[in-house]
């Protein structure tokens, strides 16, 4: 394992990865296998916590005996394939918390986010020699799928073409001046693996009275109030005021939820029960205490401490840091008077599948409220790229998955396949899939890594 920090500005921020090795099972080269790095999502949330969970190399066990928690080895931990890094990024996530001297001056637009992950990989490359040139997946969801994956992927292609724009030459003189920086070598991106992403809330959300209407979530009487409130979260979301959309989407989607403040459902997977304030999330509070003892700080070389901030704690999600991350994503400012990445996601996406240069993968679980699979369909068959009508007009395709516990073969939704693209509709599962699917998603993940061309059935 490696795990600790990287400094991502001549400021004094950092932050936070942890890398586990891939296991060796006799049968495959190690020493050829891809890195993964795993993202998380909504903004606010951090990566780390992954690392005890049901995809994480540990998990955190309650003793039966005693009642105390314990510590064990994840017999299907993602790394049993390949490398997984988990990375606190953007900063004020987990343990990347704020502690450079710019203190809460930070910028949190995307361009800043997009120059911190470049920089991170940069300092990764340079002192990870095993891991350079080969293939690199980014995995994540939300948020962090829909928005900050389609610009890492294009900042990559640019560090490889090496544009000007993304080259920090005062981090490099004083984090990089003895680096070989062969950046078109050691970056291997191979493709994009995103989790119900939000990409462009006014095609994907704007569905989501079809989609209650589907799953019965509103009455006959209230379809014809929600399409007219449904413009409204439109127009919310088109104006790129973060306020205005809460306000507008939250009361559009209150004909299903009933409360936008505190849903009478779990906003993503209806299935469940709302726990908490907005989000429907509460943290679990074993894990939060986990993440914060001294011997776990230790063993991840993880930081609480700054001299030029306050003291940090740890949690999971926070729902402010998540306000201030997702509110100021388009913002401008001093260091960043024009952004390079606000072109849209969608533009990005399209961009890449017209390369054929990497795998993308699309997976929305079919209860998710929020980015519902309805709305991410029509994302999906509206990029513009040479495939579109293929794609578009394609009938589904049946997806069944392995178990890896017992080897049966289970059926795990429908998916739309066209060269190296694909959109799965996962049956039975909300947006933390690897939570409430952990099964089916490492059989995805497995099947799409090891496939050069990303398809993970046969055609």
């Amino acid at each position: 394992m490696y795990s600790g920090y990287f400094p991502i500005d001549t400021k004094g921020q950092d932050m936070f990865y942890a890398l586990f090795e891939s296991r060796a099972d006799g049968v495959r080269d190690t020493e050829e296998d891809p890195l993964l790095i795993w993202l998380r999502g909504s903004p606010g949330c951090s990566a780390s916590a992954q690392i005890f969970s049901e995809t994480g190399p540990y998990k955190i066990d309650m003793e039966t005996r005693f009642g105390k928690p314990e510590l064990n080895l994840n017999k299907h931990s993602w790394n049993n394939f390949t490398n997984v890094m988990y990375l606190d990024a953007p900063v004020g996530t987990g343990y990347s918390f704020r502690r450079g001297s710019d203190k809460g001056k930070r910028d949190y637009n995307i361009d800043q986010v997009v120059q911190d992950f470049v920089n991170f990989m940069k300092m990764f490359y340079d002192k990870h020699e095993a891991f350079r040139g080969r293939e690199l997946y980014l995995v994540a969801q939300d948020f962090t799928a829909g928005n900050y994956l389609p610009a890492f992927a294009a900042a990559i292609q640019d560090v490889r073409d090496s544009k000007a724009d993304l080259k920090d030459e005062a981090f490099e003189e004083m984090f990089l001046a003895e680096s070989e920086k062969e950046w078109d070598a050691w970056f291997g991106l191979s493709g994009i693996f995103m989790i119900s992403p939000e990409v462009d809330g006014s095609i994907q959300r704007h569905d989501t009275r079809n989609y209650a209407e589907k799953v019965e979530l509103i009455s006959s009487v209230e379809v014809p109030l929600m399409s007219f409130t449904s413009d409204w979260c439109r127009e919310a979301i088109e104006s790129g005021k973060y306020w205005y959309e809460l306000l507008a989407c939250g009361i559009n989607e209150s004909f299903a939820t009933g409360n936008p403040i505190y849903p009478t459902f779990d906003i993503r997977n209806f299935k469940k029960q709302c726990m908490n304030w907005f989000t429907c999330k509460k943290n679990d509070q074993l894990q939060s205490i986990s993440m914060n003892q001294l011997q776990v700080l230790d063993a991840l070389e993880a930081n609480t401490q700054s001299e030029h901030w306050h003291t940090w704690s740890w949690s999971d999600c926070d729902i402010w840091a998540g306000y201030k991350i997702r509110s100021k994503f388009n913002d401008t400012s001093q260091n960043y008077p024009q952004l390079k990445f606000t072109s849209g996601a969608v533009n990005l996406i399209a961009d890449i599948l017209e390369r054929k240069q990497m795998k993308v993968f699309i997976l929305n679980g079919d209860l998710d409220f929020k980015i519902n699979w309805m709305g991410t369909d029509l994302l999906a068959k509206s990029f513009t790229w040479y495939g579109q009508k293929d794609f578009t007009e394609s009938e589904p395709h049946d997806f069944k998955w392995t178990d890896m516990r017992n080897g049966r073969e289970h059926m795990g939704g429908e998916m739309l396949i066209k060269d190296k693209f694909t959109f799965l509709k996962a049956f039975n599962t909300g947006l933390d899939v690897h939570d409430e699917k952990p099964e089916m998603l490492y059989d995805v993940l497995k099947r799409w890594i090891s496939n050069s061309e990303g398809q993970v059935i046969d055609l």
